[in-house]
C-alpha cells in the first residue's frame, strides 16, 4: 500500500507545472499607419474584459514556459491555442513601465508574436504579424 501511494506522489510531482492567472479588463487594439508626417499609432477598437493570460512553466526542459489567453466568456479547456516561449529578448520602457521582452509562438495561426510584459503584470501588449497591437491592461 505504501509504495502505491508513494508511486502515485511521484507521478505527481513529475507532471507538476506551475502556474499563474492574470486577468485584465480592457482591451485597446492599435495599428500603426504612415502618413505624411510619419508613424502614428491609431485605437481601432477598445473592448471590456475580462481576459485572462494563464500562464504555466511545464516541467519539460525543452518548454520554458507558455500560456493561454482566454476572451470573456472561454473556459480553459484542453484544445485551446495557445503561446509558447521562444526567445527572451530584453526589457524595454513604455510609457515609464519598465516591460520584458518575449519571441513567442502562437498555435493558433503559426506565427510569431512579440510579448511585452510589465514586470508587474499590470499591461501585456502583443504585437501581432498583421501589424495589429493588442495592449491588455486594467
Amino acid at each position: 500500500m505504501k509504495v502505491k501511494f508513494l508511486l502515485l506522489i511521484l507521478t505527481f510531482l513529475t507532471n507538476y507545472s506551475f502556474g499563474q492567472t492574470y486577468s485584465f479588463s480592457k482591451l485597446v487594439k492599435k495599428v500603426t499607419v504612415e502618413t505624411t508626417t510619419g508613424k502614428q499609432q491609431r485605437i481601432i477598437g477598445t473592448y471590456a474584459g475580462p481576459y485572462k493570460f494563464l500562464f504555466e512553466t511545464p516541467d519539460d526542459p525543452q518548454v520554458k514556459r507558455v500560456f493561454t489567453l482566454l476572451v470573456p466568456g472561454q473556459d480553459n479547456s484542453p484544445g485551446l491555442p495557445y503561446y509558447a516561449l521562444l526567445k527572451e529578448m530584453g526589457y524595454l520602457e513604455k510609457d515609464g513601465k519598465l516591460l520584458k521582452k518575449n519571441l513567442y509562438y502562437y498555435t493558433g495561426s503559426d506565427d510569431k508574436v512579440m510579448v511585452l510584459i510589465a514586470e508587474d503584470y499590470s499591461l501585456i501588449v502583443l504585437l501581432k504579424s498583421d501589424d495589429t497591437i493588442w495592449e491588455y491592461s486594467n
